[in-house]
């Protein structure tokens, strides 16, 4: 019996499992999905500081919401940390795969830009379409089928010391880039570091401790890992997390105190939770995809400072 199928089998067996525990778990998860939305857009709607942030520039509210809620409700749930992902014992490893994939990104998203004319549809600020959102999808579950056949039997070894420092050091340029574009173009070094700051480390941080953390981990608790993609384990965690983390997205354009409801569902789908979910089942953390996100998040920054959008 191999160690997945005896881990399915202990899910089987163990009362978290029963239907009724399963049908609780996505409840569950979905209620704190919601009640998060609500909590930060009403933070950012009818708060002094909220109206600060809008005048500013500014967004940490929703990454401060989801880091204190999974904090929460992991504490509550009263689990081992490594149960959700947060487990630093191979943080090595974790920097070296996000920011390996990190770059394979940069060449996959430039590749991206030139093929649909990405530029040009940006140019007059206007959000993506549902096309270019698929396109992004399908280059995501290419990622995600190179990335199981690359580490589908074994995952990489700590790396030697001298690439561990490379690696710091490359991610650290990698996170100065908007203040660079903030020198090359004029613009504002300090909100440059503020942006850098919250969309960055915030917002990164905590839509994968929420989204890869909390909600992937918790459906996973009660409905195991019953599927494969290429031999690697995944189940309804992963489905549940990628469909809630691009519905947050395509809700950005959503204001239900003023009644407006027009989603942007291109948003939705270019999103990495697909990829990040993914390299979660099989790498057991949340710090590759951590990376991969604020990293991810910091570039498209720059590229802004750098547009003057």
């Amino acid at each position: 019996m191999t160690v997945e199928s005896a881990e399915n089998v202990r899910h089987r067996s163990s009362p978290e499992t029963e239907p009724r525990c399963r049908v609780i778990a996505v409840l569950e998860t979905v209620v704190a999905f919601a009640a998060v939305h609500v909590a930060y857009r009403s933070l950012q709607r009818f708060t002094d500081y909220g109206a600060w942030e809008a005048t500013h520039g500014l967004n940490f509210i929703p990454g401060m919401v989801m880091i204190a809620a999974s904090l929460g409700m992991i504490c509550l749930r009263r689990k081992n940390l490594s149960g959700f992902g947060l487990s630093v014992k191979r943080w090595q490893v974790d920097l070296q795969i996000g920011l390996t994939w990190t770059l394979v990104a940069i060449v996959a998203g430039g590749l991206l830009l030139h093929l649909f004319d990405i530029r040009e549809r940006f140019s007059g600020r206007h959000p993506p379409g549902v096309g270019i959102g698929l396109a992004a999808l399908f280059v995501k579950i290419l990622a995600v089928a190179v990335f199981a056949l690359i580490y589908r039997h074994k995952l990489p070894e700590p790396p030697r010391p001298a690439f561990r420092v490379l690696n710091v050091i490359i991610s650290v340029l990698l996170c100065a880039t908007p203040i660079f574009a903030a020198l090359w173009v004029g613009a504002s070094v300090r909100q440059a570091v503020l942006s850098l700051v919250w969309m960055g480390f915030v917002a990164g941080l905590g839509e994968e401790l929420f989204f890869r953390g909390y909600i992937q981990s918790r459906v996973n608790e009660t409905w195991a890992r019953p599927w494969r993609f290429l031999g690697i384990p995944f189940g309804p965690g992963l489905l549940v997390s990628s469909l809630l983390f691009g519905f947050v997205h395509a809700l950005n354009s959503v204001d239900y105190f003023t009644g407006e409801y027009r989603f942007a569902w291109g948003y939705g789908l270019m999103t990495i939770g697909l990829f990040a979910g993914f390299v979660r089942e099989r790498v057991g953390s949340i710090w590759p995809g951590v990376v991969m996100h604020v990293l991810g998040n910091i570039l498209g920054l720059a590229a802004a400072i750098a547009a003057g959008v």
